[in-house]
């Protein structure tokens, strides 16, 4: 796919001016009720608090039964999970470093749960651990070993349908950016080495309108770029500076077949269409900047109509909903994008008044 420009069309100025009276009203009942602090999603969304009291929370997964597993940094070095109903966590498994990402096995990866672990010189080099279904002490299935490059492994993803050799794929920013694929052996090769500062990947969806292929995420560069199974990479879209983690959206579900990105600068998620066309989708998180950590981490139920998000500032796992509206394309969400800037505005003028 060739790259290309992105061009948002201007908006009209009353349909700006709509916008950030509507927000105005907003942002005052907020105030008044005290709800201010959780991030403002479109209309036909519900956000709130899944679960707080997290330690450096920094991967998310959420298995078929609808439970939330949350890989924790800091002095706990392990995963949680949390009931579908959300509240309390307990612990699922340990022996972890930094588990920095997350993702269930299918194939011939079994039914384990896989987990991205170790960062930096002082956490050891690149592995990915294993556990499974029923928890405990993670077991080594496969480390680096070139541990004095290779030592900085963020985001992991398994190829489902089977046109990458159904392996598993994961990032690792020491040194030469690059993706590794292992196979189910725990036989290591570079797919590729990439630009730098690549801080995700995830595979598109069967059937979706997206090209089939590995997407990954560049902090700093702004890129989207689209990795075909022989390695041979392609930009897809030029997005925005802070991306941390991208989701794809389940094609027919509530958040429909789109891209959602994380963008740890500007602390809001947006969202791409298949032709690369993006817009702000929810703006008001706590993400972290900073080394060793890339925040801003999700992970969709498997329906497809809920979206977890990790909210390091306030060691909280978000919630937002579909409530049956329809999917806001990157086109009709520029109204809400102008919303957001009233918003911000309005919220100025309400402190100083």
């Amino acid at each position: 796919m060739r790259s290309k420009h992105i061009i948002i069309p201007s908006r009209s100025g009353l349909a700006r001016s709509l916008a950030v009276l509507t927000t105005t009203f907003l942002v005052i009942a907020l105030s008044v009720s005290g709800a201010l602090a959780l991030p403002v999603v479109p209309t036909g969304y519900t956000v709130d608090v899944f679960s707080s009291g997290f330690d450096t929370p920094l991967s998310l997964a959420v298995d078929s039964s609808g439970r939330v597993y949350v890989g924790q940094g800091g002095s706990s070095a392990n995963v949680v999970r949390i009931d579908s109903a959300g509240g309390a966590h307990n612990v699922f498994a340990t022996g972890l470093s930094n588990p920095m990402g997350l993702v269930w096995g299918a194939g011939a990866f079994g039914s384990d749960l896989y987990i991205s672990d170790g960062v930096g010189a002082v956490s050891g080099p690149a592995r990915i651990m294993s556990v499974d279904s029923g928890g405990g002490v993670a077991t080594q299935f496969w480390q680096t070993d070139t541990p004095s490059t290779e030592t900085w492994p963020f985001d992991i993803d398994i190829d489902r349908v089977g046109d990458y050799r159904g392996n598993l794929f994961q990032v690792d920013s020491g040194g030469p950016d690059s993706v590794m694929e292992i196979d189910s052996g725990a036989s290591r090769s570079v797919l590729s080495g990439v630009p730098e500062n690549i801080s995700g990947l995830e595979f598109s969806h069967a059937g979706s309108a997206f090209t089939r292929g590995l997407y990954t995420f560049h902090e700093g560069s702004s890129l989207v770029n689209i990795y075909a199974s022989n390695g041979s990479q392609s930009t897809f879209a030029t997005v925005s500076s802070g991306l941390a983690d991208g989701r794809f959206g389940l094609p027919g579900s509530g958040f429909g077949d789109l891209l959602y990105l994380t963008d740890r600068y500007l602390n809001e998620i947006i969202a791409v269409d298949p032709t690369g066309a993006f817009s702000t989708f929810a703006t008001g998180f706590s993400f972290t900047y900073g080394a060793p950590w890339i925040s801003g981490s999700m992970a969709f139920s498997q329906d497809g109509n809920t979206l977890y998000v990790v909210n390091e500032g306030t060691n909280e796992v978000l919630r937002i909903q579909a409530q049956g509206a329809p999917v806001p394309e990157p086109t009709t969400m520029l109204l809400f994008g102008a919303g957001l800037i009233g918003l911000a505005g309005a919220r100025r003028k309400f402190r100083k008044a």
